[in-house]
């Protein structure tokens, strides 16, 4: 037969013990196998996301488990819930951010500014529809993050950098600036 449940627990005590006690040198020794193995690693997880992916991803879409195993659960979410929407809106937010400025550097230069005035404070600047119709455009393709959707889709030529003057004095001034109005 197998060993007893008593055993088993017994021995998965054991390595526990000896893993906290040498994990230190565990975790080194694994971080050198896997930098110098990189290929191997690669290999390992595409093995493993072939064999078991599908099959984990469901488990936890049903909530048999968590993020990181059978013992997780997602209780720890909702232990601490509110830290948990906290580190999420901080992560979101510095992921759109710094879409943002990719979206900046991308139309407007690097340093990214203002097609008309030359600002180039980051705080000031935002997309500008070329066309105008922006508001149409939005609504037309539900757009709820212009500096995403545009990274989505290519970088189209849609748009370019503004600061919140010049968009703004367009949009009231038929769809010319003010300053090049007066220029």
């Amino acid at each position: 037969m197998g060993e007893s449940k008593e055993a088993r627990e017994n021995r998965l005590d054991r390595y526990k013990r000896y893993y906290q006690k040498h994990k230190e040198k565990h975790l080194a020794r694994n971080k050198e196998w896997r930098e110098e193995n990189p290929e191997r690693v690669k290999e390992v997880q595409r093995e493993w996301q072939r064999k078991y992916g599908r099959e984990h991803m469901k488990k936890r879409r049903e909530g048999l488990i968590g993020l990181h195993g059978p013992d997780d659960g997602d209780d720890w979410q909702e232990r601490n819930r509110e830290h948990h929407l906290a580190q999420k809106r901080e992560n979101t937010n510095r992921r759109r951010q710094e879409v943002f400025m990719e979206a900046l550097e991308h139309y407007g230069g690097s340093p990214p500014k203002c097609y008309c005035c030359g600002e180039s404070i980051p705080i000031l600047l935002c997309l500008d529809h070329v066309e105008g119709e922006g508001n149409k455009h939005r609504k037309e393709n539900k757009i709820s993050h212009l500096s995403q959707w545009a990274k989505r889709n290519d970088w189209p030529d849609l748009f370019r950098v503004a600061c919140h003057s010049c968009n703004m004095g367009a949009h009231l001034n038929g769809g010319v600036c003010p300053h090049q109005q007066a220029a």
